[in-house]
């Protein structure tokens, strides 16, 4: 004849010599601690702050500047070295009104007589690259632009 076994022998058999209702009591603060530990963890795991969009840094241009008197470069570099892709800014003032001309880029700014001019571009090409100035056809200096 099979033999049967209440739920209380089991749990004796078992050797925790105490009622099924009387472990699920004990186990709820063990159960509740393990819930409070996970979500510890994972607060913990989650960044602080939201993550932020990359920033794009524009580079600041290079700036240049000339001063030109009696048609010759009196202040600033006869040689230029840049980067290609690098970014540059002449400033020119002159005392006598006329074109500053860069060759390679044919990119020209117009000088009035002791007022500043500005000429911005990108170093795209490499080369050397003389600029000068249009009417009285004297050449200032050179762009040297050195490949990446």
């Amino acid at each position: 004849m099979p033999r049967s076994y209440s739920f209380e022998s089991r749990t004796n058999v078992i050797g925790v010599g105490a009622s099924w209702k009387a472990m699920r009591h004990q186990a709820w603060p063990f159960v509740l601690a393990g819930l409070a530990a996970l979500a510890g963890l994972f607060i913990s795991s989650k960044p602080s702050t939201a993550p932020q969009a990359p920033t794009v840094t524009v580079p600041t241009p290079k700036i240049v500047e000339l001063v030109i008197v009696g048609g010759k470069l009196q202040s600033g570099p006869r040689l230029i070295p840049l980067q290609q892709g690098e970014r540059v800014t002449f400033k020119v003032t002159s005392d006598r009104s006329d074109e500053m001309h860069l060759h390679g880029y044919d990119l020209h700014v117009r000088l009035q007589a002791h007022t500043p001019a500005t000429l911005s571009f990108t170093a795209d090409r490499s080369g050397r690259f003389d600029y000068e100035l249009h009417g009285a056809q004297v050449e200032l200096g050179a762009l040297e632009v050195q490949p990446r």
